[in-house]
């Protein structure tokens, strides 16, 4: 269950759950996620005294792993500017008076605009376009172990992340996911699915959860890693 404590300068999320257990113990992941453990007895006041009195050390937490957590580059979209789609690398062709939108054409990226906010806002447009049939194909094609278990297959909201690369809600079956990962390498969106998919079956990032997630990709840790070191710059 997700519980929330609030003061003057901060507003911690965090997932409870009950064990046997003699003492509470907070953790937190790489994906800036809480989880709090604590005993049967302890009660909800305790709890939260215990989670406000490690906020200074959550927060030092959740600055270490912002290292690992996609970045938006600062782009300036001018002519021969570098762009990324599904690993590769692509140079931006400006100015295109032959098209009337953005276009893949060999190793170049044309936009019929050289105004930057307008390539901007048309790069955003086509991004997300790619996005919405990319990532549906290959929740698609990686679902069929969980539809054989009667999971419905979750709606997916493509959104600009700050803070993670997807992130899923199983009470309403829905899976959101960052704009910035239709840059990345398949087998990485792939790996960033289904470890979102696994959460359909597990909610937190239990050894249950890594168990599954192991028996349906066994190679996760190698995409992980790859997706870590990718840059997206």
């Amino acid at each position: 269950m997700i519980h929330e404590i609030k003061n003057k300068q901060n507003t911690i999320s965090f997932l409870l759950e009950r064990k046997n257990r003699k003492k509470i113990a907070i953790s937190v992941y790489p994906d800036k996620s809480i989880k709090v453990s604590a005993p049967h007895t302890a009660t909800l006041p305790i709890i939260n005294d215990a989670v406000k009195k490690r906020i200074r050390w959550i927060k030092k937490q959740k600055y270490y792993f912002e290292d690992f957590l996609p970045k938006q580059p600062s782009r300036k979209y001018v002519g021969g500017e570098t762009h990324l789609y599904l690993g590769r690398s692509y140079r931006l062709k400006v100015n295109c008076k032959d098209q009337t939108d953005v276009k893949l054409k060999g190793r170049y990226i044309s936009v019929p605009h050289k105004n930057a906010e307008k390539i901007a806002l048309e790069l955003y447009k086509w991004y997300f376009s790619k996005s919405e049939n990319y990532f549906d194909s290959i929740c698609e094609n990686l679902f069929e172990p969980f539809r054989k278990k009667n999971f419905k297959k979750p709606t997916i909201v493509i959104k600009r992340l700050k803070s993670r690369w997807g992130s899923c809600l199983p009470s309403k079956n829905k899976m959101t996911l960052n704009l910035e990962l239709i840059k990345a390498p398949k087998e990485c969106i792939e790996y960033i699915i289904m470890h979102e998919l696994c959460h359909l079956k597990y909610s937190s990032h239990t050894n249950r959860f890594y168990t599954f997630l192991s028996r349906l990709m066994p190679d996760w840790k190698k995409r992980k890693n790859k997706l870590e070191n990718f840059g997206l710059l």
